[in-house]
């Protein structure tokens, strides 16, 4: 009886694990489709092409994320020299900041953009924002993390 009673404990130890897994899964695929949908969206509104979905860019922007954590110490703008492709960083206090809002934040940076001029207007900063409507730019990939807290 007591063997017996192991064994369902067991295959429903198995059944809830998988289930928080899946769940965990469906989260983060809603999650970069946010992100996607949000930039896109940015893209749009200027006539640009839409971006696709980058998983190796997701897999880095964890790592990066996960790097920069509550203790770190590093020069931030050093080390996003480092790779061969654009990083935009948000910084939000609360876990539940809706995607929308993050790309959001770095849209916002479009009234300090000249486009006959192609730069940034009275030194104000817009790179953020043309990280997401750079023409050449084909894909995006996204993280979240608990940084610089």
């Amino acid at each position: 009886m007591i063997q017996m009673m192991n064994r369902w404990l067991k295959i429903w130890m198995v059944i809830i694990i998988f289930i928080s897994m899946i769940s965990l899964i469906l989260m983060a695929e809603s999650s970069s489709k946010e992100y996607l949908k949000a930039h896109n969206q940015v893209r749009a509104a200027v006539g640009i092409e839409p971006l696709k979905w980058n998983f190796r860019l997701t897999q880095n922007a964890r790592k990066f994320a996960e790097k920069h954590n509550a203790g770190y110490k590093g020069d931030i703008a050093y080390e996003k020299s480092l790779y061969n492709y654009g990083i935009n960083i948000a910084r939000f206090f609360g876990s539940n900041t809706p995607e929308k809002d993050v790309v959001g934040l770095w849209a916002k940076q479009k009234k300090y953009y000249d486009y006959e001029s192609n730069s940034c207007i009275n030194n104000n900063t817009c790179d953020n924002y043309l990280q997401i409507v750079w023409r050449s730019t084909t894909s995006v990939g996204c993280a979240r993390g608990n940084v610089f807290q």
